[in-house]
């Protein structure tokens, strides 16, 4: 006799039918609560361009969310600034949300995206149904860093209101760190007891150290013994491209044949931007399918994530840190973001870069270097358990499932499916 499952309703609101950070790990939470029996239907709410615009990547999100055993229900949407017509939006919204709800039995709404977590909270408590909200980053916070809207700007005022909605209305919240915690206590009031950490999270089954791929991956690129410095990402704002060269160059201070390799989904931009920050040797650029990360990180010997001071940073909990840290691969990791940065310098996971400057870069590799290669053994195996501790779907879905007990207890009574 299996245990029944709360059937979940998880819904999105862009960006699903590309290959983004935030699709990853929507697409893999969704697989892995449908591994673990959850009987799961994803609603993505989609801008109507991206129906023209990614058929490849809708076809992609139906194949994979269908062989995890889920079902998605993918609904257009237009792009409305008019008042009148953005309340008729909603209700059109609010309408299939609760429709879908209703029809499916959903036992909890679990929802990602800060205006569709306002919504599903208003159908939640027309419907009497539990509602999640998953928080991987402070929506106003991402908005003004990324230059999307300043604070004058209608489309802010409407975001703060739905992120004030969704934070007080929600019975519970999910969020990546405990400064986010402090975060919604301090600007919201929210009690702890509301909220869940759960940081970004990897198949550890998947990223793992492989001496294989390290061993040719490196006869590919003519490292030989030099120390192998890696970037993985696209080259944005955030990322601070000038910094990260400049690391480098540091690091090539204390090590001149310090090798850097960069994994980037559009290599000639990243290549051009390398460029302009002045790195243009002992280097190698890749793009290659997040299937191949693992490989690749495989060949590196430490990894980078530089990142400037700011909410949207000290919130944090990238999944980056996790995919370096459970392929063995220790970090130089900026200060201040999430509880990784403490976590990396207490755990000896590699170097906590106390500020953006060269004195520190300089001090960083020193660090770094130290004990290389004699203690890369006994440090890869640190990062190794350590990820498979604290960043893992397993500690992941564990908080999900005491999550769900908590909001639903009775749809875990025995019987069938």
């Amino acid at each position: 006799m299996k245990k029944k499952r709360p059937h979940i309703l998880y819904i999105t609101n862009g960006s699903m039918f590309r290959q983004t950070g935030f699709s990853q790990q929507c697409r893999a939470e969704i697989s892995e609560l449908a591994k673990r029996g959850y009987p799961m239907t994803a609603l993505a709410y989609e801008n109507h361009a991206e129906f023209r615009v990614h058929r490849e990547g809708r076809r992609s999100l139906a194949e994979q969310v269908q062989d995890a055993g889920a079902r998605l229900v993918t609904i257009p949407v237009f792009m409305e600034h008019r008042p009148r017509m953005a309340v008729l939006r909603a209700w059109l919204d609010g309408g299939v949300m609760a429709a879908l709800a209703q029809s499916l039995r959903a036992d909890i709404l679990h929802v990602h995206e800060i205006h569709a977590a306002a919504l599903a909270c208003r159908v939640g408590r027309l419907l009497h149904k539990p509602v999640v909200v998953d928080m991987h980053g402070v929506p106003l916070a991402e908005a003004l860093y990324a230059g999307a809207m300043q604070k004058s700007d209608p489309a802010y005022r409407r975001m703060a209101r739905a992120e004030r909605q969704a934070t007080l209305q929600a019975d519970l919240l999910f969020v990546v760190s405990s400064p986010f915690q402090r975060y919604l206590s301090d600007t919201y009031g929210i009690q702890e007891e509301r909220t869940r950490i759960t940081r970004s999270s990897v198949d550890i089954r998947q990223f793992r150290f492989d001496p294989a791929a390290r061993s040719a991956l490196r006869r590919e690129l003519g490292v030989g013994d030099q120390p192998l410095l890696m970037f993985v990402g696209s080259i944005q704002a955030y990322q601070i491209v000038e910094q990260v060269a400049a690391f480098v160059q540091a690091a090539r201070e204390v090590r001149p044949d310090t090798f850097f390799l960069c994994l980037s989904p559009d290599a000639a931009t990243t290549e051009s931007a390398l460029q302009n920050a002045g790195l243009t040797a002992n280097l190698a650029i890749r793009s290659v399918p997040h299937a191949d990360v693992p490989r690749w990180l495989s060949a590196a010997d430490a990894g980078l994530l530089l990142r400037e001071p700011s909410l949207v940073n000290a919130v944090a909990s990238p999944v980056k840190i996790a995919e370096y840290l459970a392929c063995g691969l220790p970090c130089a990791i900026s200060a201040g973001i999430g509880d990784l940065s403490d976590m990396v310098a207490e755990g000896d996971l590699g170097v906590r870069v106390e500020s953006l400057d060269t004195a520190c870069y300089t001090d960083a590799a020193r660090t770094l270097f130290a004990d290389w290669p004699d203690g890369a053994p006994a440090r890869r195996a640190r990062c190794r358990a350590f990820a498979e501790k604290e960043l893992s779907w397993e500690r992941c879905m564990a908080v999900f499932e005491e999550s769900y007990r908590h909001l639903a207890p009775h749809t875990f009574t025995g019987g069938q499916h």
